[in-house]
């Protein structure tokens, strides 16, 4: 039961972010490995949401595994391209999609098989239709460049790098990452855009527990005090978005009373111009009518 409440929340949620205008999921096989048996792993879930509400599909993006973690899970040994090719078709199988849009893979990954098998498995997705573009993750600009150059010899390029970027991580810019992905003509994806919770203005100097009496602090007192200029200027901009927020639905509120208001003084004028009979017995009855 447990489940069926959880796989109904994440559709609700699926639905609202569609919506919404997000057109990109991003995924693993990784993510709710210990479900798939219940169908209710990540993938599977964003399988059963497209399929119930077909009309909008996102771009679609899954990772895959690294090997020595796979075999941790259990989800057995992996070597050569071909057990790649094999996760791809699994991933797009459980997201019922023929194609993945973006398929990922970590950059920190040592993978058993012959020099380039990793390049090599993609390259052969691509020319087989399994996945559309190639993206990495965590991946240096000069493993990047390297990355590259070997997907160029196959015919392809990389679409995409996924990074941790956010206001309490900033290393991809000081480093020069984004740079050189803007050169490239790389996508930059940012992961952890909110810091693990550092950057959401929940957890202060002040309230360490984010407001839990008998909450635990995840984060030294240290890290939360270099950050206390950050979270007084998120305090600040918090406090104007719910002012205009409240504005915006008042203003909404006023407008809706003023179209009722006009829709009923459209409608008096129009019955009585449509009869002979404006009597008061007649405006009452008007009035019942509008009751209705």
């Amino acid at each position: 039961m447990t489940s069926i409440f959880i796989s109904l929340f994440q559709k609700m949620a699926y639905n609202k972010l569609i919506e919404s205008g997000i057109s990109f999921a991003d995924t693993s096989e990784t993510y709710g490995l210990v479900s798939r048996k219940e169908n209710l792993s990540a993938e599977q879930i964003i399988g059963q949401c497209i399929e119930e509400n077909s009309e909008r599909t996102p771009l679609l993006a899954s990772t895959l595994c690294n090997p020595w973690k796979s075999l941790r899970q259990g989800t057995g040994i992996r070597l050569g391209k071909g057990s790649i090719i094999h996760a791809i078709s699994k991933s797009a199988e459980r997201m019922g999609a023929s194609a993945i849009d973006l398929y990922q893979v970590p950059a920190k990954m040592f993978y058993v098989g012959t020099p380039g098998c990793v390049v090599n498995a993609l390259s052969l997705a691509m020319d087989q239709g399994l996945i559309n573009n190639v993206g990495v993750c965590n991946m240096e600009k000069n493993a990047m460049k390297t990355f590259i150059q070997k997907l160029s010899k196959k015919g392809y390029t990389l679409t995409s790098n996924q990074f941790e970027f956010s206001l309490v991580n900033r290393k991809a810019l000081k480093s020069g990452l984004i740079k050189t992905c803007k050169d490239l003509g790389v996508i930059p994806i940012a992961h952890t855009p909110l810091g693990r919770g550092l950057a959401t203005g929940i957890f202060t100097a002040t309230n360490p527990t984010g407001g839990q009496v008998s909450g635990q602090q995840p984060f030294p007192f240290e890290t939360l005090e270099k950050y206390s200029t950050l979270h007084t200027m998120l305090a600040t901009v918090q406090k104007k978005v719910r002012v205009r927020l409240e504005k915006e639905n008042r203003n909404l509120q006023d407008r809706r009373g003023r179209y009722r208001g006009e829709s009923v003084r459209f409608i008096i004028i129009k019955y009585f111009s449509s009869v002979k009979d404006t009597s008061l017995s007649s405006f009452f009855s008007l009035l019942l009518i509008l009751r209705r």
